[in-house]
């Protein structure tokens, strides 16, 4: 038997834990230094403790155990109002997305960048006019975009948490919260204040000693949603995600919405690397990572050369790094050997020269812009026409974000290219691979 706790945790009795473990369960690696050599040990790891798990994981067990007996009951808000914004005529994917919110009670909405989750929002909490929420993201300036569009269609009662600001106040209906400030005020303010919680870009929810683990392991909200347009690779990341939001619940596909002409078609343009035998022969990845991609003169000429080419054609590109010196070496060679007017973003970038920037390159003014995972997330740019993934790795997320920055129509722009580069040597041409993959798996070539 199962017995619903709350909205956080479950328990399992001793005769189902046996049978319920193997689902709740992942594969963790631990790494041991040694003097000789590093230690690398894979083991079992689950997700319960003395029979307690998380309540997001009950659909989870039922879709593998459908006749286990469960007792009790999560709390369901009804709504008072139909879904509405002014000025908005919901799209028949945003209706569906917030019916299945709504009839589940908790759980992820998976939706492409660009398709207007922000809208989805909203629009749920217009169901909801008198509930307590709380918005969670791990970006201020997603705080911040977030609140400019709920004051634009009349939400009242805001609060902002983040950026220095991080007074709780029981008064404001609406809390709007980085992750970082929002873990550091005291539970017992807040454990049983909101009716909602949505946390945006949800994929961040990694692991049980997470900042998102220890806000959600207290919040008692019977409603409980999660945004994102990536869901988490890892075995371990999901079973956290859902085990403190739920399981996906709605979907909306890139190619779903190319199809309905709210995104912008997706191509990919792969352009092979000159092998170098001097890098051919390095064994550690943080050499020939610096070496293939960081220092490789010959791949950063070809990077601004189609960077160059899409400029000529009147495209703007935004140029994806990983580390600080590969934009600098991409910025010193394209003004040097190109002419090119190159910007580059990065994380000491002050946020009002980055509003700028990103203001500039959205209306064309700026042609270039390189930039590091500052970027990665939570950026509109609707005139972007090209995305040069400069930066290699095998992360889908990484990759599905570095998509989304372009994805996002506009006048005269019904698709977006992706350049990636096709790295020949060890690790990075496995990393390769797995992005062709992902590319062909979601029909974007």
């Amino acid at each position: 038997m199962i017995q619903i706790l709350d909205p956080i945790f479950s328990k399992a009795d001793k005769e189902d834990v046996t049978i319920i473990k193997p689902v709740l369960s992942y594969k963790k690696t631990w790494v041991r230094p040694n003097k000789k050599k590093t230690i690398i040990e894979n083991y079992d790891a689950n997700v319960l403790t003395k029979g307690l798990f998380l309540t997001g994981l009950i659909p989870r067990i039922k879709s593998r155990f459908p006749d286990i007996k469960i007792v009790g009951d999560l709390e369901k808000l009804i709504p008072t109002k139909k879904p509405h914004l002014k000025g908005i005529t919901p799209r028949e994917d945003q209706l569906r997305l917030i019916n299945e919110a709504i009839i589940q009670g908790r759980g992820v909405l998976l939706s492409p960048t660009g398709s207007g989750k922000t809208i989805v929002a909203m629009l749920l909490l217009s169901c909801f006019p008198e509930a307590k929420v709380l918005f969670l993201c791990h970006s201020l300036s997603i705080i911040k975009q977030t609140e400019k569009e709920m004051k634009k269609f009349g939400f009242t009662g805001l609060q902002i948490l983040g950026g220095g600001e991080k007074k709780f106040s029981k008064k404001k209906r609406i809390t709007l919260s980085t992750i970082q400030t929002f873990v550091k005020i005291n539970p017992a303010e807040w454990c049983d204040f909101f009716d909602i919680v949505i946390v945006d870009e949800c994929h961040h929810i990694v692991s049980a000693t997470s900042q998102y683990a220890k806000v959600l392991g207290a919040n008692l909200s019977p409603m409980r949603i999660g945004l994102t347009a990536t869901l988490p690779t890892k075995p371990e990341s999901i079973l956290y995600m859902e085990g403190y939001l739920g399981p996906v619940v709605g979907e909306v596909t890139v190619m779903e919405g190319v199809e309905k002409k709210m995104l912008a078609k997706p191509k990919i343009k792969l352009i092979p690397v000159p092998y170098n035998s001097s890098i051919g022969d390095l064994n550690r990845y943080v050499d020939i990572y610096r070496e293939g991609i960081v220092e490789n003169r010959a791949r950063n000429r070809l990077i601004l050369e189609e960077a160059k080419k899409q400029i000529d054609q009147d495209k703007t590109v935004l140029i994806m790094v990983k580390e600080i010196s590969h934009g600098d070496n991409l910025v010193k060679m394209g003004r040097s050997l190109f002419g090119m007017d190159i910007v580059f973003v990065q994380g000491k970038t002050e946020g009002g020269i980055r509003g700028l920037i990103q203001q500039t390159l959205n209306e064309k003014i700026t042609k270039c812009v390189v930039c590091t995972a500052v970027w990665r997330e939570g950026v509109n740019i609707k005139s972007l026409n090209t995305i040069i993934l400069a930066l290699g790795g095998k992360s889908a997320i990484q990759t599905a974000q570095a998509l989304g920055r372009g994805l996002r129509i506009d006048k005269d722009k019904e698709s977006v290219l992706l350049v990636d580069m096709l790295d020949p040597y060890k690790y990075l041409a496995q990393h390769s691979i797995q992005r062709i993959s992902l590319y062909v798996n979601n029909s974007w070539m």
